[in-house]
C-alpha cells in the first residue's frame, strides 16, 4: 500500500510539472516567469529631470564688440527651468586662464572688473537645473568675446 501511495504521488507530481511546463512553451519560454514588480516597484523615469536647459543666448556686449574701461556687464536671457548660471571670463578661447567665474549666479547678468585695456576677452554662460538628473542638470556653454579699449 505504501508503495502504491507513492507511485501514485510520483505520477502526479510528473503530470504537475508536464502540464506547468507545456504552458510556458506555448507562452515563448521554458521557465517560470516571476513578476517580481509587486515585491519590487520599479522606477518611473521623470521626463521633466532628464531634459537639460537650453544653451542662454547672450546678448551683450555683442560678440567682439569694442567696450571702454576695465569693467564689463555680461547679460542673456533667461533660459527656461534654470534656477543659476555657470558664467566664466577668460583671456583665452580654451578658458584655461580664468578672469573671473562663478558657478551660481541667480540673475541674467554679470558683472566683471579689473580688465586690461586692449585685451580681447571671451566668455560664455551655461544654464542650470538643479533638480535634473545628474547627467542633463547643465546646458552646453553659448560663448563670445569682447576686447577692451
Amino acid at each position: 500500500m505504501k508503495m502504491l501511495t507513492t507511485l501514485i504521488c510520483l505520477s502526479l507530481l510528473t503530470m504537475t510539472a508536464q502540464a506547468a511546463n507545456d504552458h510556458h512553451d506555448e507562452h515563448g519560454g521554458g521557465q517560470a516567469h516571476r513578476d517580481n514588480t509587486a515585491l519590487f516597484p520599479q522606477p518611473k523615469p521623470d521626463i521633466t529631470r532628464a531634459t537639460p536647459p537650453a544653451a542662454p543666448k547672450l546678448e551683450s556686449p555683442a560678440f567682439e564688440a569694442v567696450i571702454n574701461g576695465d569693467a564689463a556687464t555680461l547679460k542673456w536671457q533667461a533660459s527656461n527651468g534654470a534656477t543659476d548660471y555657470h558664467v566664466q571670463v577668460a583671456t583665452d578661447p580654451n578658458f584655461k586662464w580664468l578672469k573671473a567665474e562663478n558657478h551660481w549666479v541667480k540673475s541674467t547678468s554679470f558683472d566683471v572688473s579689473g580688465l586690461e585695456k586692449g585685451k580681447l576677452y571671451y566668455w560664455r554662460v551655461a544654464a542650470w537645473k538643479g533638480d535634473n538628473n545628474a547627467a542633463t542638470n547643465k546646458s552646453p556653454f553659448a560663448a563670445s568675446s569682447f576686447e577692451t579699449k
